[in-house]
């Protein structure tokens, strides 16, 4: 996912285009999500990971779905690696 982040951004520099690449990969069983901008504010996204209204599995969204779940909010430059049956892991996503 990185790799294709960085050549979207290469592609897009020269041109002076802003980018908001909220973007989602699954194999149908896992997951990677990104939440990637170079303006700010950037797309909001947010993880509900096994918890409130959903504790079979993990949720992600643009803006909260429930009010009273505790969604987290992903930073912006981060990664999202959904892995049935471990919990999901934000990280810093390097380009």
């Amino acid at each position: 996912m990185q790799i294709v982040i960085a050549l979207i951004e290469e592609q897009a520099r020269p041109h002076n285009l802003t980018l908001q690449l909220n973007m989602a990969l699954t194999d149908g069983e896992s997951a990677v999500v990104t939440r990637w901008a170079n303006v700010e504010p950037p797309n909001s996204l947010y993880l509900l990971d096994r918890a409130g209204s959903f504790p079979q599995g993990a949720v992600v969204a643009s803006e909260p779905l429930t009010p009273d779940d505790p969604w987290q909010a992903v930073p912006t430059g981060s990664i999202i690696l959904l892995d049935p049956p471990n919990k999901a892991v934000i990280q810093p996503l390097t380009l």
